[in-house]
């Protein structure tokens, strides 16, 4: 990785820091938010939210030589007995198609019956993302590697994802990550039968992605 770049951990102070990062980037790139064409208040609280819930030791980012933001990873760990991580879906939540696709979804994945029994506690990466100018330098890579790294020597035994963008899943697989469950777009209808999310991409399912640490 180039020598000008440098790793800090997440800081609870720097959240709108990073929220103004991923709107300036990421969300402009990610297959699902540009297919959704996602409306930004409901973007910016479900983004904030999973920032907020990172903001631990295994969460991570990274800064060139300017102090800007060109990477971050964002990691939560997750228990079987996660009641706080629960969504409550209901009729107004499926009327915005992201949040009725991730219903959807997650009746799908059904998460926790997917890991193996013996698995209590993962690291989940609910976020990687790169600068547009910084592609293909490695640096999903080195955050990815240094979060498991983390969580292995504190003794958490897993790690999954949901791998939405087909770039996420390339890099899950390099990783060797075992797809536990597809969400196949073509398969995830709204209350008339129509496809809900068709990615401008390559994407064309979510993947449950796992592996041991």
């Amino acid at each position: 990785m180039d020598p000008n770049i440098r790793l800090e951990r997440f800081k609870p102070e720097d959240v709108p820091n990073y929220m103004k990062f991923l709107q300036s980037d990421f969300l402009k790139r990610n297959p699902m938010n540009v297919a959704l064409h996602t409306d930004m208040e409901t973007t910016v609280k479900v983004f904030t939210g999973l920032l907020n819930r990172g903001c631990n030791d295994f969460s991570a980012i990274l800064y060139n030589e300017k102090d800007e933001i060109v990477g971050l990873i964002n990691c939560i760990v997750r228990s079987r007995d996660e009641a706080g991580y629960a969504v409550h879906w209901n009729e107004e939540t499926d009327k915005q198609p992201i949040l009725l696709f991730s219903r959807k979804q997650d009746e799908k994945f059904d998460t926790w019956n997917r890991f193996p029994t013996e698995i209590d506690k993962v690291l989940w990466i609910s976020l990687i993302s790169a600068r547009a100018d910084y592609a293909r330098k490695g640096l999903a890579k080195h955050l990815l590697a240094h979060s498991l790294k983390l969580a292995k020597e504190a003794g958490i035994s897993g790690a999954a994802a949901n791998a939405g963008a087909f770039q996420s899943q390339q890099l899950f697989k390099s990783f060797n990550f075992s797809v536990l469950v597809e969400a196949v777009h073509a398969d995830i209808l709204d209350n008339k039968g129509r496809q809900i999310l068709r990615c401008h991409d390559e994407t064309r399912s979510n993947q449950l992605v796992f592996r041991l640490i």
